[in-house]
């Protein structure tokens, strides 16, 4: 891979990448996992309540299922859908351009450097590439949008190359 390499990329971000963000960000915490894991079991227990005939117990099972494994990521969907209808960054597409020296953001007339050591963290996911400025904020790279393997593997490796360890999950290049 050369060190030199660009990448340019534009990219308008549609409700789908959201979801999946927010769907990840929101179930990817370790409190989140927890909850999972006492809805799941909710789930089980649901349907064996009935033979204990106990009312309150199936409602309450039903109540730690539904909420978790339907309404949650429902909210996240339709959240998604109007952040992306409402938020006027989202309506225009936003340039970014990735080298050896950082991570660069524009649009309209605004542009914004990061530099590969002032990124708070960069993940890699099946769907997205994640370019966290903070703990909650991140710039999301749909894997779709890399024309190619090469683009996704010269971000891997400027990824591995650039940054500690702790602050990126990102596959090793091909």
């Amino acid at each position: 891979m050369s060190k030199e390499k660009e990448i340019n990329l534009s990219i308008k971000i549609n409700d789908k990448d959201m979801f999946s963000f927010m769907l990840g960000h929101v179930y990817g915490k370790f409190s989140s996992k927890i909850t999972l894991i006492f809805s799941i079991i909710c789930l089980i227990l649901f349907p064996i309540s009935f033979y204990w005939k106990d009312i309150f117990t199936t409602i309450v099972l039903f109540f730690g299922a539904f909420i978790y494994l339907v309404i949650s990521p429902l909210m996240l969907f339709l959240q998604s859908k109007k952040q992306i209808a409402t938020n006027p960054v989202f309506k225009e597409p936003i340039l970014y351009k990735v080298n050896n020296k950082g991570f660069y953001v524009s649009q309209g007339e605004e542009w914004v450097e990061f530099l590969w050591e002032n990124l708070y963290k960069v993940i890699e996911k099946k769907q997205n590439i994640l370019f966290y400025i903070t703990r909650d904020q991140a710039f999301i790279i749909p894997v779709r949008f890399l024309e190619d393997e090469n683009n996704l593997d010269t971000i891997r490796q400027y990824v591995l190359d650039k940054m500690d360890s702790a602050r990126s999950k990102v596959k090793k290049s091909n």
